[in-house]
């Protein structure tokens, strides 16, 4: 695979404003087999063959960015960014325009007080080509019958309000709401989606220090939708999170963070062409707790050692419309599906790691460290306890896999303002479900990285 990046710019000071242009040029393509191929039976679009799939098409990128934004420091200040962005697939043709606008005022009454505003506006504009000729691996079998559907062209508008009061030296409140709108054109070939989707929300929190060493930040976040465009967007969600920092001491830093999140849908569809339309079921919840921890020891101006803590967990309760044949016998067969309510999807992740830094300056730096990752995942039903059936729901959907991850780098400064970096990484994937149904394998990997730096201009 091979990228290419270009890029050119230019910055201005007017008087008060200062404002920036800059361009670049962005071109991917696949030096390798760009293309896989799979033996198919015909199945009413493609005849018969080996045809392609998971293709890796070149890609061409550009962008214009235009930057404006106020050097007065004073009670106002304000900013704004346009940009324009054209996307390119050459082998289907396919294009892509997005165009970015937005801007932001802060007013600053008192020196206790700050109101901000922020505006963004995004389009995207999606064309899709009528058809596109594929040919199977002899080359002798064209297949022009393949039409794909319009993509979703949209437009977002979102504005932000937010407000930040030091009541006191050791404490500062927040607050803030935010409204968001997207408009979609060509859903009518996408089943049920809205033309229009609409997100509300506010929020709350406050910034404390009960001692010098000791730092507390805690929110609370209120979100509400209309016409969320996927399942998995909720119509109402709660965010709860929290963060405290201590320094008990000039070399210690100790620091955790834990997030809530409660999400809730109500009325959740399935649209699929063996479904024969669509199909409703009645509720997503979902129960998200995510938190992590890390201690730092300065043992030396120059060397410090590291330890880490993550922990993900989840919980979706979700009623699902699934086919009970693989594939359905017949289209449209009401039979040949079923609605199973309160299915419990459970994913679990928790990251131990450590690590050391050292930097003594005199052009050399060092880090390394290790990681470890154990993940879990399955699907159950929530008013029973797995059953022993091999068959089973749980049994068939469970997942358990082991990562570990050690690296290590240095960076080391040579003459003539060149620098040096040699990179190593190995990393080791184990699967631990013990059900026979798993289809992931075993791996590891070695990876070396040598990188050699020039800087222009540096001391001459």
């Amino acid at each position: 695979m091979l990228t290419n990046q270009y890029g050119v710019g230019l910055n201005s000071h007017l008087g008060p404003v200062e404002a920036e242009y800059s361009f670049a040029v962005k071109n991917f393509e696949d030096s390798g087999d760009d293309i896989l191929y799979a033996a198919r039976g015909s199945n009413g679009i493609y005849p018969a063959g080996t045809w392609p799939h998971n293709m890796n098409p070149e890609l061409h990128q550009y962008k214009h960015t235009f930057k404006l934004h106020t050097m007065y420091t004073g009670k106002i200040t304000a900013s704004g960014t346009v940009s324009k962005t054209g996307m390119e697939n050459d082998f289907s043709d396919a294009e892509r325009d997005i165009f970015n606008a937005g801007g932001a005022v802060t007013f600053t009454p008192i020196t206790a007080l700050t109101f901000s505003a922020k505006y963004r506006h995004r389009k995207v504009k999606n064309d899709t080509p009528a058809s596109v000729i594929i040919r199977d691996a002899s080359g002798t079998i064209e297949s022009s019958e393949v039409n794909p559907r319009e993509s979703i062209s949209y437009l977002t508008d979102t504005i932000n309000f937010d407000a930040r009061y030091r009541a006191a030296r050791w404490l500062t409140l927040r607050g803030g709401v935010d409204f968001n709108k997207e408009t979609r054109r060509h859903t009518e070939d996408w089943g049920d989606l809205e033309d229009a989707s609409r997100k509300w929300a506010w929020n709350v929190g406050a910034d404390t220090r009960f001692w010098r060493s000791l730092q507390v930040k805690g929110g609370y976040t209120n979100t509400k939708a209309k016409n969320p465009a996927y399942n998995v967007q909720p119509d109402q969600a709660h965010e709860f999170k929290g963060a405290v920092t201590w320094m008990p001491m000039d070399f210690l830093n100790v620091f955790g963070s834990y997030k809530y999140t409660r999400e809730e849908r109500e009325d959740i569809h399935f649209v699929g062409e063996y479904l024969d339309g669509e199909s409703h079921a009645d509720e997503r919840r979902a129960h998200k707790h995510d938190g992590s921890a890390m201690v730092t020891l300065l043992l030396t101006r120059w060397f410090s050692v590291h330890a880490n803590y993550g922990y993900f967990r989840n919980y979706t309760q979700q009623d699902l419309v699934h086919a009970t044949s693989n594939p359905p016998a017949a289209l449209g067969s009401s039979g040949d599906f079923r609605s199973d309510p309160g299915i419990w999807y459970e994913n679990e992740s928790q990251v131990y790691g450590g690590g050391i830094n050292v930097d003594p300056g005199r052009n050399f730096h060092l880090n390394a460290g290790i990681t470890f990752v154990n993940t879990k995942g399955e699907f159950k039903y929530h008013w029973r306890e797995v059953t022993p059936d091999p068959m089973d729901i749980g049994a068939l959907s469970e997942v358990k896999t082991e990562d570990m991850i050690i690296h290590a780098g240095t960076r080391i400064g040579l003459p003539d303002n060149f620098g040096l970096g040699i990179d190593y990484q190995y990393s080791r994937f184990q699967e631990r479900a013990d059900n026979g149904f798993s289809d992931l394998d075993d791996g590891q990997a070695h990876v070396v990285m040598l990188t050699l730096t020039k800087t222009l201009g540096k001391g001459t």
